[in-house]
């Protein structure tokens, strides 16, 4: 998910200068970078409303039928810069939030449960090095453009995630164990 964000962001930020030949050349300057974070932002956000995780396992149990909607934070929380060593940028999103609803099966001593889960993400931050360079073409002797992500970091405290189950009167029995469980390991794995 987060690889598809980056891909879009680094062609939405790459600038297409006409060469000085046949073909065409990219770069990406700090005005263009600047300029396009209003743009594409609402652009890529649109698309992370809807966003299907396969199932995840656990120990214990399972989440699956994972709905996932990331609205566009505020573009003051986004910044685009840009990065010359690597002819590239660098996007950073800060309070961005996230809601995810779906079906969980837990397996506790004796108890086994199905239900509902409902997550809320009131706080993520995200870090996504994009760099664009060339690659070969069709045919072999031309060049085409390409997107690299460099490195990318998701910053989540569980403490910024509150999580409801729902389903049947064993939920209290397991919620105790089950919802540390799902802040501290299985919801950050996912995000990763």
């Amino acid at each position: 998910m987060l690889r598809k964000f980056l891909a879009l962001s680094a062609y939405a930020v790459a600038v297409i200068n006409a060469a000085q030949g046949p073909g065409i050349a990219v770069s990406i300057t700090q005005d263009g970078v600047s300029e396009a974070k209003n743009i594409i932002t609402p652009y890529l956000f649109k698309f992370l409303q809807n966003v299907t995780v396969p199932e995840v396992d656990f120990d214990g149990g399972y989440l699956k039928n994972l709905i996932v909607k990331i609205p566009q934070p505020d573009l003051d929380n986004v910044n685009i810069k840009f990065d010359h060593t690597n002819n590239g940028a660098d996007l950073n999103a800060v309070k961005v939030t996230a809601t995810a609803e779906g079906d969980f099966h837990y397996k506790y001593l004796f108890f086994t449960v199905d239900g509902k889960i409902h997550v809320d993400i009131k706080d993520l931050g995200v870090d996504i090095d994009v760099n664009v360079a060339t690659q070969a073409g069709t045919p072999s002797d031309e060049l085409a453009p390409s997107v690299k992500c460099g490195n990318l970091a998701v910053n989540l405290n569980p403490d910024n995630v509150d999580i409801t189950l729902s389903g049947s009167g064993l939920i209290s029995k397991i919620a105790n164990v089950l919802i540390p469980l799902l802040k501290s390991s299985v919801i950050p794995s996912v995000i990763q």
